[in-house]
């Protein structure tokens, strides 16, 4: 049996948790919209409001991206340092010319533009209500080509299954220019249809004369590791087999905007920047885990037997710990919590 030391001991802190959660989850709900913590596969269905909100956060930051087919609206989700603009209709080409001077128009066919394309040459690959007017075959054969092209990720943005609409049907929403065939629907997609991918989905998107319409975003994951991870099934937190497929383990307790994250670091942060998520990191939370950092560093009088039942993910932290030898932690509490894991294990392999 415990004795009542470290009953007392467990008791404190799980009074100190449970009123830190409290205040930190409440503080972050709105943060959480725009980045949410979520895995490579996952469904996210939402309100129409916060359906491009929570694409956005869900985004890889990139340097170059291939905006296809844009229309005369070229995606803004993501800030990128190159973004090159490909619309195959003449009159919008025209227009994104004068509008974005600052970014490059090509007057092409995406499909042709892609077939020309190194592999792994551009960072992410937007194709925003584009799909949709192609037919089957020519949208499979986009997807593909865009998997070859993509270093990073491909977002595609399409209603929920078949939607008509003529060109004629488009209106004045956007002035005077003049439609033509290229924005007819010629299909219909489901979110089965781009397996591996992220999805987020609002059922009630497209309403127009009393017909409703859902749409939906795919991201598709385009780097090796988790394109491999998905297919394993094994992308989480760690993986079934033992062998993690992430490179550095960062333990933060202390916001930073000195330190440059990678791609693929396990990233354990204090469960204060729960409403700082942003400013951690820019990856996506799929690799980010939360532990009372600051909390565990000032009980440093508890045995850690205590610490491992009570403290929230304190043993997945272990686990990391003793896997990974790449570390570094940012903050005082982070080098506390670190180094008396470390020691922990050091003592019981002797």
């Amino acid at each position: 049996m415990r004795n009542l030391c470290c009953l007392e001991q467990e008791n404190c802190l799980l009074k100190d948790q449970i009123n830190q959660m409290k205040y930190y989850m409440a503080g972050s709900c709105g943060l959480k919209w725009s980045v949410p913590d979520v895995s490579l596969g996952d469904t996210i269905r939402c309100d129409k409001e916060k359906t491009h909100e929570i694409a956005a956060g869900l985004i890889a930051p990139a340097d170059i991206c291939l905006d296809i087919g844009p229309g005369i609206r070229p995606q803004r989700l993501l800030p990128c340092n190159t973004h090159v603009l490909v619309e195959p209709y003449g009159a919008y080409c025209d227009e994104l010319v004068k509008r974005y001077p600052q970014k490059l128009t090509v007057k092409m066919d995406g499909l042709a533009f892609l077939l020309l394309m190194q592999s792994k040459s551009v960072d992410t690959i937007f194709m925003i209500d584009v799909i949709e007017h192609l037919n089957k075959d020519d949208g499979k054969r986009m997807l593909a080509e865009a998997r070859r092209v993509a270093r990073k990720q491909i977002v595609v943005f399409t209603p929920l299954g078949f939607m008509p609409r003529h060109y004629s049907e488009v209106g004045d929403i956007w002035g005077d220019i003049q439609h033509n065939e290229l924005q007819n629907h010629l299909s219909g997609w489901l979110p089965e249809e781009f397996p591996g991918s992220t999805i987020v989905l609002t059922e009630d998107y497209h309403v127009q004369d009393g017909n409703v319409n859902g749409a939906f975003y795919a991201i598709i994951s385009c780097a090796e590791t988790d394109v491999q991870a998905f297919a394993d099934n094994k992308l989480s937190l760690g993986r079934s087999d033992g062998k993690l497929p992430l490179g550095r383990l960062v333990i933060v307790s202390e916001p930073t905007t000195d330190f440059v994250f990678k791609e693929n670091d396990l990233i354990i942060a204090d469960i204060s920047l729960m409403e700082l998520s942003h400013v951690i990191t820019n990856v996506p939370k799929r690799n980010c885990l939360y532990v009372p950092l600051a909390l565990t560093a000032a009980h440093a009088d508890v045995p850690i037997e205590v610490l491992r039942s009570t403290i929230l993910n304190f043993q997945m932290l272990e686990g990391y710990v003793s896997t990974i030898k790449n570390r570094v932690a940012i903050g005082v509490a982070a080098l506390m919590v670190m180094e008396r894991i470390a020691g922990s294990l050091a003592y019981v392999k002797k």
